[in-house]
């Protein structure tokens, strides 16, 4: 949209497609790790009771409707990652406020992972 049809063609918008199409940072290893995965014992480092897999979803659909809602039950996240760069800039190209980028992506969220706070 911002860019228009032409977009291919134009540098800028090559340059911001790139930053957009960055690789995810996989968080298979560390998961493994905490859950204990590998280990002869299978011991969890961390009791992990949902991983919820976000690229190329919002937070809203993938967690809140998609397990949450269904159950009765809401979850307040207040620890997220700071989004990058581009997606602060795609949100602000389509005049989205920071709820409505949530809803639409993923913030840069690769993973959620639902714990016991008090561990």
């Amino acid at each position: 949209m911002k860019f228009g049809p032409n977009y291919y063609s134009k540098p800028e918008a090559q340059e911001a497609l790139k930053k957009a199409a960055v690789h995810a940072v996989l968080y298979d290893r560390f998961l493994a790790a905490a859950n204990g995965w590998f280990a002869k014992d299978f011991e969890p480092l961390i009791p992990m009771y949902l991983i919820v897999h976000l690229t190329g979803g919002a937070i809203k659909s993938k967690f809140a409707e998609d397990i949450l809602f269904p159950r009765g039950l809401s979850a307040y996240l207040d620890n997220l990652w700071e989004r990058r760069e581009i997606m602060r800039q795609c949100a602000e190209w389509r005049g989205m406020s920071d709820e409505e980028c949530y809803e639409t992506w993923n913030g840069g969220q690769g993973a959620l992972v639902v714990i016991d706070r008090r561990q």
